[in-house]
């Protein structure tokens, strides 16, 4: 008998779609616990970085305008810098831990895809050009690369920093 979708049990699609796409993402982040738990430790050290430099510019100011010991504006001003320069390094390590994950885990699904390709039978083969099959295989999964390697690291840690200074 055909699928008639209007004999399916109701159940949201986006809700399934958003629990099969979880479930995808996990099976192939799981190899990679420990990058991505650096990736995590590193997220919340450049998110610290970025709410503490400001806090220590502000206290230099307040130092400079209040009157404060020159050995004090220094210091803090050293700290402004070193925070800064910290700053910038778990940014490029956020960066590349980001890009490898993303990589790799992408790498592992082009694996499964061509896998799954090359089981199917001829029939499919021959109704597909095989630039068609290149795109799915190779530009559709770069997309997914790029998407979780830039966007969900972004979203994820401008909203953990909206969080912080609020």
């Amino acid at each position: 008998m055909p699928f008639a979708p209007w004999r399916a049990p109701f159940v949201s699609s986006s809700t399934q779609t958003l629990r099969r796409s979880w479930h995808l993402l996990a099976r192939y982040l799981r190899p990679h616990r420990l990058p991505v738990a650096l990736l995590a430790v590193t997220l919340i050290a450049t998110i610290s970085v970025q709410v503490a430099t400001p806090l220590m510019a502000s206290r230099f100011i307040n130092e400079a305008t209040g009157g404060g010991a020159m050995r004090t504006l220094v210091d803090l001003a050293l700290l402004t810098m070193a925070l800064a320069l910290a700053g910038q390094g778990f940014a490029v390590a956020e960066t590349y831990l980001a890009e490898r994950v993303s990589w790799d885990a992408t790498n592992a699904l082009r694996a499964d895809l061509v896998a799954h390709l090359l089981r199917l039978d001829a029939s499919y083969h021959n109704a597909h050009t095989q630039g068609e099959l290149i795109e799915r295989v190779d530009g559709d999964v770069a997309t997914l690369a790029r998407f979780f390697s830039r966007f969900v690291i972004s979203v994820i840690g401008n909203g953990l920093l909206i969080a912080s200074v609020l």
